[in-house]
């Protein structure tokens, strides 16, 4: 698809963000900004959760003209669960923009208790920054970012070229803007103990600390 509007005066190919799995990658800590091809419009961004829990949601934030309100959400997309390329982290992802600024995020988000919708896992035990790209840590904990027209997985052709006629004044950095997270479900249990002792412990003193009564 493509579109023409006030702010341009041609055709523009539709910007599309996917999220897959992914494998091989870089430390999201590190992860300071993404440009896509600016000769073929598309790429992908490999990454891999280094937070030690469960991101269940994650924004990634891209500056764009402004004035494109009545486009944005027709021909911007990208993916949740029940797209063509299903989201195997999150339910949904939704566009926010501002319409005087032009800062445009890419929010994806919802999670379920069960299925493969629980957000993005840390990495597996025993996997750290030095040997995630290793086997069997290559795995776990990966995600990549899609630029692709139509999430495709395989060449890098996609919509993000700046230029006169497009969305972009100048060649987008896409970036992350904001991220949830929560512990993992298997160390809640033991989160709980290590509390509990620690209150137990806590009481125990308090006992032993108390003033003897005057006799």
């Amino acid at each position: 698809m493509a579109y023409s509007g006030s702010a341009s005066a041609g055709a523009i190919t539709d910007p599309a963000m996917g999220m897959d799995a992914g494998s091989f990658s870089t430390a999201l800590s590190l992860f300071t900004g993404f440009t896509p091809s600016q000769t073929t419009g598309g790429g992908f961004l490999d990454l891999f959760n280094d937070t030690g829990e469960v991101i269940t949601s994650i924004t990634f934030q891209v500056t764009v003209k402004p004035g494109l309100v009545d486009l944005i959400d027709r021909e911007f997309i990208c993916n949740g669960a029940g797209d063509s390329l299903p989201n195997p982290f999150f339910l949904t992802c939704a566009l926010a923009y501002d319409n005087s600024t032009g800062q445009l995020d890419f929010v994806f988000s919802g999670v379920s208790p069960a299925g493969p919708d629980q957000g993005i896992p840390p990495l597996a035990p025993g996997c750290t920054s030095a040997n995630a790209d290793t086997d069997p840590c290559a795995g776990q904990g990966h995600f990549a970012l899609i630029f692709n027209n139509g999430f495709s997985l395989t060449g890098d052709t996609g919509g993000w070229i700046a230029s006169e006629d497009s969305p972009f004044n100048a060649p987008p950095v896409i970036t992350l803007a904001d991220l949830t997270t929560v512990p993992e479900p298997g160390t809640l249990p033991m989160a709980f103990t290590a509390l509990l002792s620690l209150s137990v412990i806590a009481a125990r003193r308090r006992r032993r600390n108390r003033p003897m009564p005057l006799t």
